[in-house]
């Protein structure tokens, strides 16, 4: 959820304040099973990855593209539901056309 949004004009940048995601970057989650040796049950990657489409979905449905989705971007909460981050390289699109 977004706890505020403000626009920096010097920076030309828009900067998003979320709540604190305390389950980290899904790539650090990865990381940490292959170094243990663990395996994610198949429940829990179809859990991370219909989540992920849905994050997708809702992003696209308010007319953004975000073209840097990978593990990094993909956090997780204190709820364990996926949310995207860092929308630096993203991009509005009304109806075929990218702005």
């Amino acid at each position: 959820k977004t706890k505020d949004c403000f626009y920096m004009d010097k920076e030309q940048q828009l900067i998003m304040i979320t709540e604190f995601c305390q389950h980290g970057e899904l790539s650090k989650i990865i990381e940490t099973k292959m170094h243990s040796g663990e395996h994610f049950p198949e429940k829990t990657v179809k859990r991370i990855f219909r989540q992920s489409l849905e994050a997708l979905a809702h992003t696209h449905s308010q007319h953004i593209l975000h073209f840097d989705v990978k593990p990094e971007n993909i956090l997780f909460g204190a709820d364990a539901q996926a949310k995207f981050c860092d929308f630096g390289l993203s991009k509005l699109f009304v109806d075929a056309h990218i702005t």
